[in-house]
């Protein structure tokens, strides 16, 4: 894709090459979850905080390390926020190539040969529909000031007709090699690594700790909200997610205020969390869809969230619960004198699953002696 910049008091036309990305489509995450081998030379992507220090639990039981190389690697890592570190979004004004080959040959008399000789050449091997302007190129475009486009108001009303904009995503130069070669490489997502970090050993919050930290994190006193913040950075995250979550739901707020939250291990929990140092936002449908994305509802885990969360969900805050039976008020009921209800939606009706059974090789005990 190509710019075009000018200035009215001296006509100058620069065409640059620009490469547009889409995530999604350039930049895929595969569907398998990463499982360590013995040996693996791991890379990660732009974005990702997996503190270096851990990666010794993987490198103990795996012989796994990471490199700089991502032709010598086993696996590539990334995030949520590598594809925006890897390019640089822009809205940009958009306009045919046509309407701007007619604009090329009203101009070209105000500029001189060389800049001719360029546009031409330019032009020449530019296959795309479409060239994206900034807003001062496309604004000098139909600035009537210029005698050469004052005199071609048909042209003027073409652009405005047929101008549009959008957001692009254009690709940082120096990040050209590398997306190029992620096409050929299977990325995992950083969370896949990040749950193996902590070790086996690591605390699993259940209700009782929890409680424990809400009673520190009610404190006044700051160097307990900075133990809370390190002990959920070193928990067993897939585990622990439930609690992980109401705490940040219930103290986000404070921990957004500590200096803690830019601690790699901190921040390698927040990945693993789908949250940043900028946005610890967390809601009950936030709390949801964090769930199914790891893969961990449960009926339990609901029923928690709901004892917790009753009134939100009363009030409709959340698209995840819906009312399935209606009833009415007191009042109501008093004078009717029957136990009023209607079901307003219809019963799920869960999909079979049948499990297929693995046939189990028979080991013969026969023994026989020679």
């Amino acid at each position: 894709m190509e710019r075009y910049n000018s200035e009215i008091e001296h006509i100058e036309i620069d065409f640059k090459k620009f490469i547009i990305v889409e995530e999604g489509e350039d930049f895929k995450f595969s569907e398998n979850k990463y499982t360590p081998s013995y040996g693996d030379k791991l890379f990660f992507l732009p974005g990702i905080n997996i503190p270096r220090v851990k990666l010794k639990n993987l490198t103990l039981s795996h012989n796994v390390k990471s490199i700089r190389d991502i032709d010598k690697s086993s696996a590539v890592f990334a995030n949520s926020f590598t594809f925006s570190k890897m390019v640089e979004c822009k809205y940009y004004n958009t306009l045919p190539t046509s309407l701007f080959k007619q604009y090329f040959e009203i101009i070209k008399d105000d500029l001189d040969s060389v800049q001719v000789g360029m546009v031409e050449a330019s032009l020449e091997s530019y296959s795309n529909d479409v060239i994206l302007l900034d807003y001062y190129t496309r604004s000098a475009m139909t600035d009537d000031n210029l005698t050469s486009i004052k005199n071609n108001s048909d042209f003027i009303n073409q652009v405005h007709a047929q101008e549009s904009s959008d957001r692009f995503n254009i690709l940082n130069e120096d990040q050209v090699v590398l997306f190029k070669l992620l096409a050929t490489r299977e990325i995992f997502q950083e969370t896949d690594i990040i749950e193996l970090l902590n070790g086996d050993k690591a605390l699993s919050i259940d209700d009782e700790v929890f409680n424990q930290l809400s009673e520190m994190m009610n404190s006044s006193d700051i160097e307990n909200h900075t133990l809370v913040m390190e002990i959920i950075a070193n928990c067993e995250y897939r585990t622990s997610l439930l609690y992980l979550m109401i705490l940040f739901e219930k103290y986000g707020y404070i921990f957004m205020r500590s200096r803690v939250k830019s601690h790699i291990n901190f921040k390698s929990l927040l990945s693993y969390l789908d949250l940043s140092t900028h946005d610890m936002n967390v809601s009950i449908d936030t709390i949801m869809k964090l769930f199914i994305k790891r893969e961990v509802l449960t009926e339990k885990w609901i029923d928690t969230l709901l004892s917790i969360y009753d009134s939100e969900v009363r009030r409709g805050e959340s698209s995840y619960f819906k009312c399935k039976t209606m009833t009415l008020n007191d009042e109501a009921l008093a004078y009717l004198n029957v136990n009023y209800k209607r079901d307003l939606r219809d019963d799920f009706v869960p999909v079979v699953i049948e499990k297929v059974e693995e046939e189990v090789e028979k080991v013969s005990s026969t023994i026989t002696w020679i």
